[in-house]
């Protein structure tokens, strides 16, 4: 798997993520994403069955984490 951080180590907020790939970048299960999501903390689309996570959330929450 490849990871969303480029070589700037910076994420490409044009990107769509899967839950395990928010996951695996903010170092929790993909059961708490999943739940993040289903209280609205996190903001996601569904493609048919599929959710993805825009990119820029992430960028949203380390910036609130970095703040609070």
């Amino acid at each position: 798997m490849t990871s969303t951080l480029s070589a700037s180590n910076r994420i490409d907020p044009q990107r769509f993520l899967t839950m395990a790939e928010v996951a695996a970048e903010l170092r929790v299960s993909r059961r708490t994403i999943e739940r993040h999501v289903r209280e609205g903390t996190i903001r996601a689309i569904r493609l048919g069955r599929l959710r993805r996570v825009p990119a820029s959330e992430i960028v949203r929450l380390r910036a609130s984490a970095g703040s609070g």
